[in-house]
């Protein structure tokens, strides 16, 4: 048990999808603690679960990657490249009236900016969820299949 804890924090060697599938079911409760958190305006209590859970979880998604031969650095693109989408939308739509003369739509630019941020979260649900890792050892160390 605690060398299964002390993997969490860790961000070396291989999660084959099995693995990152039983840490998001293991920690959805923590997840759901923390939403009735928000919900009921505790959100010092929310901020206390959710920091180390985004840290574990980080950690899980650069695991997994290493098991696809990727580096860690791809979490950037994952969590990086929705946020600067929808930040672009934002801004475009803001500058719009000023260089055109006429206001946006708010509406038609922040579904626009949230349909074209989903395309890197869907390459990455597929890339950690659905594609295998790489067989035998890799750079980051041996296949976790071959352990079990």
């Amino acid at each position: 048990m605690g060398r299964a804890i002390a993997s969490l924090f860790d961000i070396h060697g291989r999660l084959s999808r099995r693995g990152l599938l039983v840490f998001v079911v293991c920690l959805a409760p923590v997840t759901l603690l923390a939403m009735w958190f928000i919900v009921h305006g505790l959100f010092d209590a929310a901020f206390f679960v959710l920091l180390p859970l985004s840290i574990v979880s980080l950690f899980a998604v650069i695991r997994r990657l290493h098991d696809r031969n990727r580096s860690g650095w791809w979490t950037v693109f994952i969590y990086g490249a929705p946020f600067l989408i929808m930040w672009s939308a934002q801004e475009i739509a803001l500058r719009y009236e000023a260089v055109f003369g006429v206001a946006p739509d708010t509406r038609t630019v922040v579904m626009v900016g949230g349909a074209i941020a989903l395309l890197p979260l869907l390459w990455a649900f597929g890339e950690l969820y659905f594609l295998p890792g790489t067989k035998g050892p890799n750079r980051f160390g041996a296949d976790p299949l071959e352990r079990q």
